[in-house]
């Protein structure tokens, strides 16, 4: 996605943590700007940000492109359990890759190379929250591990479109008519479809 298909069922996903997104805007900065960062979340539509904010939604269209143009932020759809993800082909699964380290550092005691294997599969991401229960935290810890992965590009959602083909009028008048009149019609085209029946031998002594 990029700053020019923006739209209000997207989300916005801040390539940096709140706190140094904010302190890396200018001084001039639009207060605008700022609340909305604040209150950005992977699982808020930018319709939701609109309401939340109390921002018109084309403003906040120019708000969040002006952040993906200066790779602030990048555009993702709203993490959801019918969301199916699947490990990037471009991803980076080497062992000593610094994305290990990384993760390692912002997850305690998680270790990278399992979690990519999670999604070595298209899973939707609800069956990752029932293997790891019901419990608020660890919820909450899986929408943080899979924005962590979608920022770094190791992740991509995968879609399912439905194309409806309409008929033309044409398809139509090529197709036959057929009669549904009731059954004197029927009977009437039985009667001329029938064959005649063969007739009798003569008699013998005739």
């Amino acid at each position: 996605m990029n700053g020019c298909n923006i739209r209000p069922y997207h989300a916005i996903l801040l390539t940096q943590s709140i706190e140094n997104t904010c302190s890396e805007l200018p001084i001039e900065a639009s207060q605008c700007l700022k609340r909305l960062i604040q209150i950005s979340s992977p699982l808020k539509s930018l319709q939701m940000l609109s309401q939340d904010a109390d921002l018109p939604l084309c403003q906040v269209f120019e708000l969040v492109a002006h952040l993906v143009y200066w790779q602030k932020a990048i555009t993702v759809y709203p993490l959801c359990e019918s969301n199916v993800y699947v490990l990037s082909p471009a991803a980076d699964t080497t062992r000593f890759s610094h994305l290990v380290e990384e993760f390692v550092l912002t997850f305690e005691g998680m270790y990278l190379p399992v979690w990519l294997s999670k999604f070595s599969l298209p899973t939707p991401l609800g069956e990752h929250q029932q293997l790891l229960g019901d419990e608020e935290a660890q919820n909450e810890q899986l929408v943080q591990i899979v924005a962590w992965m979608l920022k770094r590009r190791l992740l991509i959602q995968l879609h399912t479109y439905v194309h409806l083909i309409p008929v033309s009028e044409t398809d139509f008048r090529e197709r036959p008519v057929f009669d549904i009149g009731g059954e004197d019609a029927a009977s009437d085209s039985t009667e001329q479809k029938s064959p005649s029946p063969p007739p009798l031998p003569p008699e013998k002594g005739e």
